[in-house]
Parts: structure tokens; C-alpha cells; sequence
């Protein structure tokens, strides 16, 4: 993380929080933009002051919700993609908390992915 990232602001944070969601996580561009924006405009009571550490995660926790909900809702360009691959790694973390082996976990994510083709 550059110095001037050490202390952002609402909007640098947002958009180094894109950037990464994107480039780094898989995020279509689209979604991440949409969080960006979603962000800045609904957090702008922050102002433009520097975020401290409890800033930055609650910016962060509420990009990440918009992803989320956005992911749900959204079209375009690798959004059902992505969609997917967010459920699948949620039903392998459920099945991971159960206590599953890694075997149970490939062939249950396999069959729930064979299952939603098409679906999301």
C-alpha cells in the first residue's frame, strides 16, 4: 500500500477498495465501479478528512455489502460469472464449518454448480 494510502480519504479509499476488488479478486469492473460510487455517495458525511483504521473498515464493510447485494441484481460483463463463483465458495464455507473433507466439499460444490447453470 503506497504512503498516501496509509491515511486515505472516503474517495481514495473507495477507489483503491475498486481497483483491488477488480484486479485482485475478480470483481467485474462494472460491480466495482457500482460499490465505488455507492460508497463515496452514501458515506460522504465523512467528508474529505483522512479515515482512521475504524474508518477504513467501516468503508470497507460497506463496499463489500454492496458487492454483495449488487452481485445479486446486476448484469453485464462477467457478473453471472461471478455470481456463481461467490455462491460456490459460500456453500464450500458452509460445508467447510460442518467439517467436511476436501473431497465432500469438491463434489458437492461441483454438483450445486452443475445444478444452478444457467440459474444465476
Amino acid at each position: 500500500m503506497s504512503r498516501a494510502l496509509e491515511a486515505p480519504t472516503l474517495k481514495m479509499y473507495a477507489r483503491e477498495l475498486a481497483r483491488t476488488a477488480h484486479t485482485e479478486h475478480g470483481v467485474p469492473e462494472q460491480l466495482a465501479e457500482r460499490a465505488r460510487t455507492a460508497t463515496v455517495r452514501n458515506l460522504a458525511h465523512l467528508g474529505n478528512e483522512v479515515l482512521g483504521s475504524s474508518g477504513r473498515r467501516r468503508v470497507k464493510a460497506y463496499f463489500d455489502a454492496v458487492v454483495r447485494r449488487a452481485s445479486a441484481r446486476a448484469t453485464g460483463p462477467g457478473v453471472r460469472e461471478y455470481r456463481l463463483k461467490v455462491m460456490a465458495a459460500s456453500v464450500a464455507a458452509d460445508l467447510r464449518a460442518s467439517g467436511a473433507d476436501g473431497e465432500r466439499i469438491s463434489d458437492e460444490v461441483d454438483a450445486w454448480l452443475k445444478s444452478h447453470q444457467g440459474a444465476a
